[in-house]
């Protein structure tokens, strides 16, 4: 009898170890309020609607362009996160201006980043600051150095095609755009080409606010296209250029 009440204190024994091993441990209580706490991290605010559009602008060179069209910047921050016992005390000169929405996303020195008047704090899951530290290849420039006597078509979206008699006047609007050269062109998706206008051999098709140049890709900095549409466009009999 001994021997069988002593099994069972052992089997209880056991069974109490068991479950004690498998009791989870506590999760911690959230705020009162319901916020995250201070050492998680969190979302700046903005929401995938705010980044339908995207204004970069280089503070220092008062060089701003059209972002809207990269989705690897869209991707990057709608992952960005902070904690908010991180506040950034001193963060010194923001470099950068991210325009969304209508509200604006400062980024300064170390990846430091503050949204819509708030503190600044350290970015984390993304270094947009080094991304867009990387985003130009080039500084502004303009579209020029063409041959004076060379044969310039322009065809538009619907495949009507304009020949330009007056080629000094074309070079003439032609350089009042400016453009700087974005240097990861596979990270956008632009717009169809409204545009494509052949000077000589070179083709250039204008998508919106960006340019494309063979396999480059261009912003539009300063000035618009806007005076292509003043031409007059006809159908084409040859076919505008087979090589476009």
């Amino acid at each position: 009898m001994k021997k069988i009440v002593i099994l069972c204190l052992a089997v209880a024994m056991l069974l109490v170890g068991c479950n004690k091993e498998k009791t989870p441990d506590p999760t911690p209580s959230p705020s009162p309020d319901g916020t995250p706490g201070a050492s998680e991290l969190q979302s700046f605010g903005y929401t995938t609607g705010a980044l339908a559009s995207v204004i970069f602008t280089d503070l220092e060179k008062g060089i701003s362009v059209d972002l809207s069209a990269n989705g690897v910047l869209k991707a990057g921050l709608k992952s960005a996160k902070y904690r908010a016992d991180e506040k950034k005390a001193n963060a010194g000169e923001a470099v950068y201006e991210l325009k969304m929405d209508g509200k604006s996303l400062y980024i300064y020195p170390e990846n430091v980043v503050a949204y819509n008047g708030s503190d600044p704090y350290p970015c984390r899951e993304f270094n947009v600051l080094s991304y867009l530290n990387s985003l130009f290849a080039g500084e502004v420039t303009t579209l020029g150095g063409y041959d004076v006597g060379a044969s310039i078509k322009v065809k538009n979206k619907q495949g009507l095609v304009a020949e330009i008699e007056d080629n000094a006047e074309f070079f003439t609007e032609l350089g009042k755009v400016k453009i700087i050269k974005l240097a990861n062109a596979a990270d956008y998706t632009v717009s169809e080409a409204n545009y494509t206008v052949a000077i000589g051999e070179q083709a250039l098709k204008i998508c919106g606010k960006h340019l494309k140049l063979g396999a480059d890709l261009y912003a539009v900095v300063e000035g618009d296209f806007a005076f292509l549409s003043e031409y007059a466009f006809s159908s084409s009999s040859d076919g505008f250029l087979p090589w476009i």
